[in-house]
């Protein structure tokens, strides 16, 4: 990442800002901070006020600044054996490869399943295994977690055991039949268990009660890292590497996969996480994994990348190829050497990608209509279903109608029929405090639906038709409860005033990137601008709203983006402001690269009343 000089000074004012309203009703506030921490941390490290202030917002004690701030594996690893699983995944694992037994693996088909799957598969190959059947199921026709198709064909592939990842830790009844034909399953996970596990032999997930790791924020790609930092330390110690004649893998290598999975996955990037993600970005830029080189040229990235890039790049085009075409693309295109072969798999996953833009674009403007004709956007949980809705893109579906509404949301499509009757899945995404897989399961628990689960802020489920107005009725009931028991947030929290001018600087940018990696738990900072300029205010793809922003007396114009912000209150306010006068917002600033040249643009995130 770019080090900025910390001796520079910018125009950020600290000033109160508790006067100020956003349309939404919502209070913004400044971040209170202690002023002799920031003026120690001034002092001692010759960091800015304003990156004091940021480290302050994630609780940094002085002490771990330098480390927070360069933060390396070295520190941030703890003993791969402190997990529970830990020492019986990896017996497993270098018994089957010291007597050459055949390793299968199991994955999920999003961008978590297929770096996961990737890095174990690229790691097998460097200790010498040359046979490594892998099955991903079809996101469409099988959906997810393991089934037992994939255990009899990983089977009829020659696998004696079978290692799953990102999925696994409730699917009791396909690993009982993998068992019931003679495999030895382990699984890699990081999901939340139900009550009993099912019969694997060996199970890593962070999320066990008996873990004291304290690595419950892992993706499944960083438990399937640590598997791979442990299991070499155990060939290590049996002279593995030293009999056969075979250089160490080079596990540093792999973390440009470890950093774009937890980056897709949206877990919280702390801790661990954040030394995944800070030394992963320069691997990627490095470009030595031939698929990710690819995906980048193809998606017109340059040779340096951001945790933005990875977020909103790179992992779409992966999940996207799922979606639209085949579920195993995005692992072959990661574990390839073929460079080739890695350029074939890129252009496929950007056509892909076209497609899915064009099908998802359709289906939000749907699903946005159907919101108004029923008043949708007043009940707990926005629940949607049509019949011919793309399976492989109702979860963005309801990823976007969270993002515009606030509220957590569900979109449903017919996927097929059962012996008693139609079928419907559904894909979902939550808002802070409600547990929409919680919610799942335990919608599953009452019979209410077939099966479902996930995570927190994203899950899904499947239902039979004669139970899906009891669905509604139920997840509303659910919902409601839990809102009950948030507490309800009022206000705004922002780092400072910043100038355009200020924003516009890219030494500026980079110094706020210091405290990064920003992402769940580490929220991008976000900031306030008084009296801006709006300059040619304008509709993009009839969804999104652009503008160029000046300070009012003038000066450095910087772009804005106000996404899907067409007819909402905040957008029509920008359109005006262009002939009407000056506005004050709040946004967050982000890095747009064209052409091999980078400039600093601002995401609108609310506009405030006059």
């Amino acid at each position: 990442m770019t080090q900025p000089s910390t001796t520079m000074t910018h125009s950020v004012q600290m000033s109160s800002s508790s006067d100020l309203l956003t349309l939404s009703g919502l209070t913004v506030k400044e971040t209170p901070v202690d002023a002799e921490y920031i003026r120690r941390l001034v002092q001692a490290y010759q960091v800015p006020e304003i990156l004091a202030r940021l480290l302050y917002r994630q609780n940094i004690g002085e002490s771990d600044v330098q480390t927070y701030l360069y933060p390396t594996l070295k520190n941030a690893m703890p003993d791969p054996l402190s997990m529970a699983g830990m020492a019986g995944m990896v017996d497993m694992l270098s018994s089957a490869i010291i007597t050459g037994e055949t390793i299968g693996i199991l994955a999920d088909f999003d961008v978590d399943g297929a770096t996961s799957s990737a890095i174990f598969y690229r790691y097998l190959k460097a200790v010498g295994v040359d046979h490594i059947p892998v099955y991903i199921p079809d996101r469409l026709k099988e959906g997810y977690g393991p089934n037992i198709h994939a255990f009899d064909t990983l089977k009829s592939q020659g696998a004696s055991c079978v290692v799953l990842m990102d999925c696994g830790i409730t699917a009791h009844a396909p690993i009982t039949y993998a068992k019931s034909i003679g495999l030895r399953v382990g699984i890699a996970d990081h999901h939340d268990p139900a009550e009993t596990f099912p019969p694997a032999d060996v199970i890593v997930d962070p999320k066990r009660k008996d873990d004291s790791s304290g690595l419950t924020y892992l993706a499944a790609c960083g438990v399937v890292y640590m598997i791979c930092v442990a299991l070499n330390r155990a060939l290590r110690d049996q002279d593995f590497f030293k009999n056969r004649q075979i250089p160490e893998p080079d596990l540093i290598a792999l973390l440009d996969l470890v950093a774009l999975g937890t980056v897709c996955d949206m877990v919280p990037l702390i801790g661990l996480n954040r030394a995944f993600v800070f030394k992963g970005v320069e691997k990627i830029s490095e470009g030595k994994n031939h698929g990710l080189f690819a995906l980048k040229q193809q998606a017109g990235l340059g040779q340096h990348v951001n945790v933005k890039d990875l977020g909103y790049t790179l992992g779409p085009h992966i999940n996207a190829v799922s979606r639209m075409h085949n579920s195993r693309i995005g692992f072959e295109c990661l574990s390839t050497t073929d460079r080739d072969q890695a350029t074939g798999y890129a252009i496929l996953m950007g056509q892909c990608n076209d497609e899915r833009k064009v099908v998802e674009k359709q289906m939000v403007d749907q699903a946005i209509d159907m919101v108004a004709r029923q008043n949708l956007q007043d009940r707990p949980i926005i629940i949607l279903h049509h019949p011919d809705w793309h399976e492989g893109v109702r979860g963005l579906v309801a990823s976007k109608i969270k993002e515009r509404f606030s509220k957590p949301a569900l979109a449903l499509s017919i996927a097929g029929d059962e012996t008693n009757g139609v079928v419907w899945g559904g894909s979902g995404r939550s808002v802070e405090g409600i547990d929409l897989g919680a919610c799942f399961r335990l919608l599953q628990d009452q019979e209410v639906i077939i099966k479902g689960g996930g995570h927190a802020m994203a899950a899904g489920l499947t239902v039979r038709d004669d139970k899906l107005a009891s669905l509604i009725t139920s997840l509303e009931h659910i919902v409601s409860d839990q809102t009950k028991m948030l507490v309800t947030r009022n206000h705004l929290d922002v780092a400072g005033v910043v100038s355009v001018r200020a924003a516009a600087s890219l030494d500026f940018f980079y110094l706020l990137e210091r405290a990064g990696p920003y992402g769940r738990d580490n929220s991008a900072p976000v900031f306030l601008f008084r009296q801006i300029r709006v300059h040619q205010a304008r509709v993009v793809n009839e969804r999104h709203i652009f503008a160029d922003v000046s300070d009012w007396e003038g000066g450095a114009r910087v772009r804005l983006k106000l996404w899907q912000g067409a007819s909402t209150p905040d957008g029509e306010a920008l359109l005006r402001a262009s002939r009407q006068g000056a506005l004050t917002i709040l946004g967050v600033l982000d890095l747009n690269r064209w052409q091999g040249r980078e400039t600093v643009e601002i995401t609108l995130s609310h506009v405030c009343r006059a």
